[in-house]
């Protein structure tokens, strides 16, 4: 009986142990590939469920349900499922769809199960893994390019770096905002300063633009924020903006992405997204009230693309926004103004400044791409919002099993 005991015990340490480890593999899985997303994904849902008897897990999720915000999180999901009458004569688009947000239903009632048996774990050591991992393997990237070719080459970087140069460079802003976070709440510390002048480089290195002025404005805010407590002097925010901006026209002279934006209008890549945009928009507006459906948006602008002489027919909307509108209608988009919106002034209210970081770049980046069209997007997103959001949010769940009521 002692044996048969321990056993067990070794055995619910051992699932314990998996447990915790796949909550951090999660997101370092980003950095790696889809295929090591997917694994680490499945594992986190399956060891969080197995912490529990099926009973107290079908109690548990009721329970998580109940919570608004679970539901708030969830929607963009179910509308996709209402919105199936609408699809194509090619189901397989239907259900390809579907599996890829999947997560944005999951991650909301896996992550507070989680967190109902790991209340006191700390989420910091997860987040500042992931930041670290994050410079450590873009370091690997572009020497892995550089020592292909035996010099820089951004085209070359690109195609090096998984689930592309866009998404790693998000990945690399919020590693950026973490350290920021840490300045903000334990005062200057060197090796986080370091930090965000390396982040800083690498995103222009890598060639993302978008997350690197989001990045800019990150500092801008950071340094406002400790500039009002008095916990920098005016002069050492001067000397920090200062290496910024001479990192930035430095290598920006090596990187013909950010030169791109003073091109001529047909090789401007913010006339490019205009035309797109202009292009999405119509959809919208001649399917107002509840788009398109599950259909792929591609095929509805090309006459438009045609109308411009625009010869990029394979290209999305290269905005969120407009992507929900035209496929969910009316609904679709103010659906997802409010989860960007009402968690946004959640985490003002709660002063909760990583979370408020997090979901101002989610809102930025969606106005210049389309966040939720890969599985990479979709985790990254309802992984960090699920996390961030709901470990300072009141607690839902209750904590007794079944056994004890």
């Amino acid at each position: 009986m002692e044996l048969k005991k321990s056993m067990l015990n070794l055995n619910l340490d051992f699932l314990k142990g998996l447990n915790i480890l796949s909550f951090t593999l999660v997101p370092i899985s980003l950095l790696i590939g889809d295929k090591f997303t997917l694994v680490s994904l499945l594992l986190f849902i399956i060891t969080t469920c197995l912490q529990y008897k099926s009973k107290e897990l079908l109690y548990q999720i009721k329970i998580v349900l109940k919570n608004r915000w679970t539901i708030l999180f969830s929607l963009i999901y179910i509308i996709q499922v209402l919105r199936f009458p609408y699809f194509d004569s090619q189901p397989d688009s239907f259900f390809s769809a579907n599996d890829t947000q999947l997560p944005l239903l999951i991650m909301p009632i896996i992550v507070q199960l989680f967190y109902n048996k790991f209340d006191s774990i700390n989420v910091n050591i997860t987040l500042e893994t992931f930041s670290y991992t994050a410079v450590f393997l873009g370091f690997i990237y572009l020497g892995y390019s550089f020592y292909t070719l035996g010099y820089y080459d951004l085209e070359s970087v690109m195609k090096t770096l998984p689930n592309m140069h866009i998404y790693y460079g998000i990945f690399l802003c919020f590693s950026g905002a973490y350290f920021m976070f840490k300045i903000i709440k334990e005062g200057i510390i060197f090796n986080s300063v370091l930090m965000i002048f390396i982040i800083f480089s690498l995103l222009i290195l890598i060639g993302s633009r978008t997350a690197t002025f989001i990045f800019l404005f990150f500092s801008i805010s950071t340094a406002i924020t400790i500039a009002t407590k008095r916990k920098w002097s005016g002069k050492s925010i001067f000397f920090t903006f200062s290496i910024l901006f001479l990192i930035f026209i430095f290598l920006s002279t090596f990187t013909p992405r950010f030169l791109e934006l003073f091109n001529d209008k047909g090789h401007n890549p913010l006339y490019i997204r205009s035309i797109l945009w202009d292009c999405s928009f119509r959809v919208f507006k001649e399917n107002f009230l509840f788009g398109i459906g599950t259909r792929d948006l591609t095929p509805y602008l090309y006459d438009c693309y045609e109308e411009y002489r625009f010869s990029g027919k394979s290209l999305n909307s290269h905005n969120e926004y407009l992507r929900n509108g035209a496929k969910y209608g009316l609904f679709g988009l103010l659906l997802l103004l409010t989860m960007f919106i009402a968690p946004f002034f959640h985490s003002i209210k709660n002063k909760n400044v990583l979370y408020l970081f997090f979901i101002v770049m989610i809102m930025c980046v969606s106005f210049f791409e389309c966040i939720f069209v890969r599985q990479v997007g979709i985790v990254f997103y309802s992984y960090f919002n699920s996390v961030l959001f709901f470990k300072r949010q009141k607690q839902y769940l209750i904590t007794s099993s079944l056994h004890n009521r």
